[in-house]
């Protein structure tokens, strides 16, 4: 018999009762865990009673942080099942009423005023203090859209009692957002409680099926702290699948990959289920269709990958025979990297494989909307692309704040998406060539010769007025991918990820490494530079050393692509906050937000950021 040890009046309605299994190792001594589950205390609204079965997950590490009903699928049975006979009670939880409690608040100085806007522009709850959660919250009824974010208020509030449960919905009640997407910081693991998630998702509702997409992988990641599979995110994203094929798409590719989460997996295997119940027949087809087209590939590249070096190009020839018997009976199959294409078949004699150690396979689809020439994928295994998706999906997040400022970085953002374990589809971009090729190509000293880029595109631009609009592309697109490697912390740079367009487009590819995780060599860091911007680049704006004044121009224009970004930090931030339970190997610290926070510095005012920038 155990007594309960804590007062149930106390507790939140979303509170999560753990259960853990001890043995005492007979050799050692020591004490180890040997199984756990968890469950509500109140399932269904009521707390839990009478006798109740919980299937015991083994040994894996218990992830301490991250008790949710998401992880408890106790309703599978496992090789140890608990058996626990709660008192037959039938009490109801009761939802505590929204109640200011001014007391007698003094009115806030104006340098009390100026310091709370000062800590908002801190944007994320994780870095905030202690102390100065303390002072957010003491002033929580001087907060508002002006000079906090609610978040903010509502993260610093002390604890999750009834009394104060209270207060955070009575400012939550009178709270005007500025923003819908000031709302994503609510449904971070820090915000379990189910009214102030329906309300962030009413904010939500306000974006529109394109604005949604941009934001649906951290949508995805935030199902794990919903309390039921029956909230109104679940259904916000259903909803949305009805009306666009391209969340429909999105939303399935991401759900299907996210059955790889070894605590999750069931949870979101449930909501697979949901969506392919509501998408219907059509589209369900079309998604077993790409499935199908994702199996037969990555068994490909698995028999290329094995294959012994002289044999490898037959055995490609031999098995690209089986995509196309695919396509003879199938017709034609969407893409998982874009809905909107249609391809038709395969074109074998474009399609190989990279002899970079994992092979990844180029093939070469055809177009069935046809003039528009073949579509080229990468299919690489081996490789964990989510990171990748994740630094390519911010970047396009940043490009599209530019653009609403009126501000064209010419920038190339392929896509890519995971499509399961150590495996998925990389875009390839016509037209362009790595800046190591163009090295190899101008003679051995290649890279120590400053003009190696404009002899490049001198060949490629006979023409004058083509060759101008070319250094034109390559001034936007240089400035905009030092802007965003710079705020990312990029890593492990160097001329086989840097690429060129023949129209003087420049891009990055390959993120495996990001926030300043460079590889180091015994203890000296690879990546000192915060971007890559060499001289043969500078020689090709300034043309030779021509235009001068070009150069300062560049650095203006870099500067004011960061300020514009940084005046979005809050977003920035809460998208990353929301992946830090992803798994992701690079991203799942404190100190990785921090790192994007001390490079964004919204602290400081524009001039200080330029002056900051321009060093």
């Amino acid at each position: 018999r155990i007594n309960f040890p804590l007062r149930i009046k106390a507790l939140p309605r979303e509170t999560m009762l753990t259960i853990k299994l001890l043995g005492v190792n007979s050799a050692s001594k020591n004490t180890e865990l040997l199984a756990w589950t968890c469950s509500p205390l109140y399932p269904k609204e009521r707390l839990i009673h009478g006798t109740v079965l919980l299937s015991m997950t083994l040994y894996s590490m218990l992830t301490t942080a991250m008790i949710s009903p998401g992880i408890c699928s106790t309703d599978t049975p496992t090789s140890v099942t608990l058996q626990i006979d709660f008192p037959e009670t039938n009490l109801e939880f009761i939802k505590p009423e929204p109640e200011e409690r001014r007391g007698d608040l003094e009115e806030p100085t104006e340098d009390c005023l100026k310091h709370i806007t000062r800590l908002s522009k801190t944007h994320s709850l994780l870095l905030l203090s202690e102390q100065q959660r303390r002072i957010l919250w003491f002033y929580r009824y001087y907060c508002d859209n002006q000079n906090c974010s609610l978040p903010l208020v509502l993260g610093s509030a002390p604890s999750w009692d009834q009394m104060t449960v209270s207060e955070m919905y009575a400012v939550l009640r009178r709270w005007r957002f500025s923003n819908p997407l000031e709302a994503l910081g609510l449904l971070t693991f820090s915000f379990p409680d189910q009214d102030i998630r329906r309300t962030a998702v009413k904010q939500i509702e306000n974006l529109s099926n394109d604005e949604l997409l941009e934001y649906l992988p951290q949508l995805v990641q935030v199902l794990k702290f919903e309390w039921s599979l029956e909230s109104p995110l679940v259904k916000l994203l259903l909803n949305r699948s009805l009306q666009s094929i391209q969340v429909a798409h999105q939303l399935y590719w991401l759900l299907k990959n996210a059955e790889n989460e070894v605590h999750f997996k069931i949870w979101y295997q449930k909501l697979l289920a949901a969506l392919q119940f509501c998408v219907g027949k059509t589209l369900n087809n079309e998604f077993s269709k790409e499935g199908k087209l994702i199996r037969i590939l990555e068994d490909i590249a698995k028999k290329v990958k094995a294959a012994s070096d002289p044999k490898r190009k037959e055995v490609l020839k031999v098995e690209l025979n089986r995509l196309q018997r695919f396509f003879q009976e199938v017709k034609v199959c969407r893409l998982p990297l874009n809905p909107a294409l249609v391809v038709q078949g395969i074109e074998a004699d474009s399609c190989s494989y990279f002899t970079s150690n994992a092979f990844p396979l180029k093939i070469s689809f055809i177009n069935a909307n046809a003039p528009s020439g073949n579509i080229n994928v990468i299919f690489k295994i081996g490789d964990d692309l989510r990171q990748d998706m994740l630094v390519l999906q911010i970047i396009r997040v940043m490009d599209s704040i530019w653009l609403q400022e009126g501000l064209d970085m010419q920038m190339i953002i392929y896509r890519c998406l995971s499509t399961g374990k150590g495996q998925g589809l990389v875009q390839m971009v016509p037209d362009a060539t790595t800046l190591a090729k163009i090295h190899r190509e101008s003679g051995l000293i290649g890279p120590l010769k400053e003009n190696t880029i404009k002899k490049w595109f001198r060949h490629h631009h006979p023409v004058q007025s083509s060759y101008q609009e070319a250094i034109r592309n390559f001034f936007y697109s240089c400035a905009g991918w030092c802007v965003v490697t710079f705020i990312l912390g990029v890593c492990d740079r160097h001329s086989d990820n840097i690429m060129l367009t023949n129209a003087g487009h420049m891009f990055h590819i390959d993120f495996g490494r990001f926030l300043g995780h460079a590889q180091t060599f015994g203890s000296i860091r690879r990546d000192r530079a915060p971007f890559i911007f060499t001289s043969e680049m500078e020689y090709f704006i300034t043309e030779g050393g021509k235009n001068p004044q070009r150069f300062q121009e560049f650095v203006e224009l870099c500067c004011r692509a960061y300020n514009i970004v940084r005046k979005h930090s809050q977003l920035l931030l809460n998208l990353l906050e929301m992946m830090l339970h992803a798994g992701l190997p690079e991203l799942n610290s404190i100190q990785d937000l921090k790192y994007v926070y001390d490079n964004l510095r919204p602290q400081d005012s524009d001039l200080q950021a330029t002056s900051y920038f321009t060093r």
